[in-house]
């Protein structure tokens, strides 16, 4: 009977484990190759395109894969506004207008990736306020109310309640005084000019408050 070498059965298992490590790790690496996925691009997704001037917006932003999978990204990119004078943007993504409209551009970046959205926050051009019909009297509590109209070209007219967006104030605060929700409080008989402003727009009642 032919002899076995201890020598080469230990040559021959070494050889057999280090052939499936060797596999093994190659396994391993097409896996982990096949688990890393690269960014291919990021976009700005956001409700609509414009927004009137008394309004807040939120943005989201989305990263797309090279294996075309998604993934909201909104708390890691960074953002800014093209011009913070129409508009501002915080770091949780949220829009916020600063003056009476106008056109600029909203961009997000993320891992050397950036997207640029053109937006147009549409301007209010005229305020229209309304009191109660009838004699005012002194001692009294009235409801004022402001509606303001917005508009840019190539846009439609919109009509929004601004009652308490505006700044209210009167000629006089010893004859009456109009609160942050349009509320008037009549103190004594007299003519008083009744004032609602926002952005640089103005309107303006005269009211005879009687005995």
């Amino acid at each position: 009977m032919k002899k076995i070498s201890i020598k080469n059965v230990q040559y021959t298992l070494l050889l057999s484990v280090l052939i499936l490590f060797l596999s093994g790790c190659g396994s391993d690496k097409t896996n982990d190759d096949r688990l890393v996925v690269e960014i291919d691009s990021i976009e700005i997704v956001a409700s609509k395109e414009h927004i009137l001037s008394i309004e807040t917006m939120q943005f989201n932003a989305t990263a797309t894969y090279d294996d075309a999978s998604t993934r909201d990204i909104t708390p890691h990119v960074t953002w800014s506004s093209s011009n913070i004078s129409i508009a501002t943007v915080n770091t949780s993504g949220l829009l916020t207008p600063r003056g009476p409209g106008g056109d600029f551009n909203v961009t997000t970046g993320y891992g050397g990736f950036y997207h640029k959205m053109p937006l147009k926050i549409i301007p209010l051009v005229e305020i229209s306020m309304s009191a109660p019909e009838g004699n005012l009297s002194v001692n009294s509590i009235y409801q004022m109310n402001a509606m303001g109209r917005f508009y840019a070209d190539g846009e439609d007219n919109v009509s929004e309640d601004i009652t308490s967006r505006v700044l209210w104030s009167t000629s006089d605060t010893n004859i009456s005084a109009i609160d942050g929700f349009g509320l008037m409080y009549t103190f004594n008989a007299g003519t008083v000019e009744a004032n609602a402003t926002l952005f640089g727009i103005n309107d303006m009642l005269e009211l005879n408050i009687t005995e």
